[in-house]
This record gives structure tokens, C-alpha cells and sequence, in this order.
């Protein structure tokens, strides 16, 4: 003890080396370590920086292909509308074809119509036509196989109403083909048209086409009406009937024409 307190400086400093030199041993473990550890953070962030940055851009990128799933179909949905005018087109220019090949054109001065609405418990329906196209009361209105529609009774600026043969308290004069027989065409309503007036003496054919005379009927002559579906002739009656199945089918017509001269 002596000895160290008279040598006192010489342990302080003995001592101050030996910690140096354990410092200076040590230092690199240490280092690696501390390099380790803040190396496992940083890969670790990094990672969690990159699934972030992954979840956003997946995130981002479903969005991107809802909007483009959206934009899809609704140039899917546009390309079918198109498809279904072309094909609309196409029927009425063959219509329009059709009605050139049978004479319209020449039998008529027409103008072309479709139908906006129908009423077939009033028997009418509304065309796209109006008096801006020319069109006034009275004109008739037929389809491209020369079958005879109506008659326009209300006219509008851009549509015109028509009256269907069927509606109830129309009269014409027609005729049945292959035969001298005139008779009286009646609208009953509900589609339903009936022909009177006709001899009983004669033999009016099951199938037979009806026809417009012209003679006092209101219409051209010759468009046609509908064939013979069913014949009555009581004794009780003084004259002869029958019933007549419309040509003109409402469900199924698109294109008509006014007959304008």
C-alpha cells in the first residue's frame, strides 16, 4: 500500500493505458455491432418503406382498372347502340328498296315516317311527321307493301296522329279480289275490321284478298286491306257480312309512308 501511494502517478497512468488499449480491442466488435444493429433497421424500414409503397401503387392501380373497366363498357355499350342503328338503317333502306321495286314512287308522291307511339285500344298511333314535312288532314298513310294504314287526322309542328282502319266508325268502299263484289268496310274496333253489305246470293271465298275500290271510299284505289277470314249470312239479315284479318300489324311496322299528293 505504501508502495502504491509513493507511486501513485505511475498506477494512474499503468491504469490509463491498459484502458486505452481495452478500448482500442473493443472498439471494432462494438462497431460491427452497432453497424448490425442500425443495418437491420434501415433494411427493415426500406422494406416497410417498399410493401407500402407496393400497397399504394396496387391501391392506385385497381383504381386505374375500375376506371378503365367503366370506360370498357361504356364504349361496349355505345359500339352495340351504333351496331343496332346500322342494322335499323340497313332494314329501312331495304324497305325503302322494296317500296321503289313495287312502283310506290311512281304511283305516289311519299314521305316517309316511323312511328313514335301506338294505341291499340284507341286504334291510332303518332308519326314522326308533321307540318313542317308537309303533311295536313286527310292524307293516307300506307306501308311499303301498298297496305293501307289510316288516315292523318291531327297535325302537329313535327308529328301527325293516325287513324287506324280498325278504330270504330270508319266506313270505306272496297272490294274483293278475283270477284265483282263490292261491299262496305266497317271498323269495329280492337283491330277488328267487317265487311257488309254484300249480296247474299253471292259466294264470298274464305282467303280472298280486300282491297280499296276508290269509288267513295276516301282512299286511293287499290292499297290493300286484308283478306276474307270469316263469312256470316243469315236469313234474318237482308244482307251478307264478313270478317276480314288486318294486313297492317302495328307490333310488327316500323317505316310507313304518307301518301302526300
Amino acid at each position: 500500500m505504501s508502495w502504491i501511494k509513493k507511486n501513485q502517478k505511475l498506477v494512474w497512468l499503468v491504469a490509463a493505458v491498459f484502458i486505452i488499449l481495452i478500448f482500442i480491442f473493443l472498439r471494432q466488435p462494438i462497431r460491427s455491432v452497432f453497424h448490425s444493429i442500425s443495418g437491420s433497421l434501415e433494411s427493415w424500414c426500406w422494406e416497410r418503406g417498399q410493401s407500402g409503397s407496393n400497397f399504394w401503387a396496387g391501391f392506385f392501380n385497381a383504381s386505374n382498372l375500375k376506371d378503365e373497366n367503366q370506360n370498357l363498357k361504356r364504349e361496349n355499350r355505345a359500339l352495340l347502340a351504333n351496331l343496332l342503328d346500322f342494322q335499323e338503317l340497313q332494314e329501312e333502306n331495304q324497305r325503302l328498296r322494296l317500296a321503289l321495286d313495287l312502283g310506290l314512287a311512281q304511283d305516289f308522291s311519299l314521305k316517309e315516317a316511323a312511328i313514335l307511339t301506338e294505341d291499340l285500344a284507341g286504334d291510332y298511333l303518332v308519326i314522326n311527321k308533321g307540318s313542317e314535312d308537309g303533311i295536313i288532314k286527310e292524307m293516307t298513310v300506307i306501308t311499303y307493301e301498298k297496305v293501307l294504314v289510316g288516315k292523318i287526322t291531327e297535325v302537329h309542328r313535327r308529328s301527325s296522329r293516325v287513324r287506324l282502319l280498325t278504330d270504330a266508325g270508319i266506313k270505306f268502299s272496297v272490294k274483293i279480289a278475283d270477284t265483282n263484289i263490292q261491299a262496305l268496310a266497317k271498323g269495329e274496333g280492337n283491330e277488328k275490321i267487317t265487311l257488309d253489305l254484300m249480296p247474299k246470293d253471292v259466294e264470298v271465298p274464305i282467303g280472298a284478298l280486300v282491297f280499296t275500290s276508290g269509288h267513295e271510299s276516301g282512299y286511293q284505289p287499290n292499297l290493300l286491306v286484308g283478306v276474307i277470314a270469316k263469312t256470316g249470312n243469315t236469313d234474318i239479315e237482308p244482307f251478307q257480312k264478313a270478317e276480314v284479318e288486318d294486313f297492317f300489324k302495328i307490333q310488327e311496322a316500323t317505316l310507313l309512308f304518307v301518301i302526300t299528293d
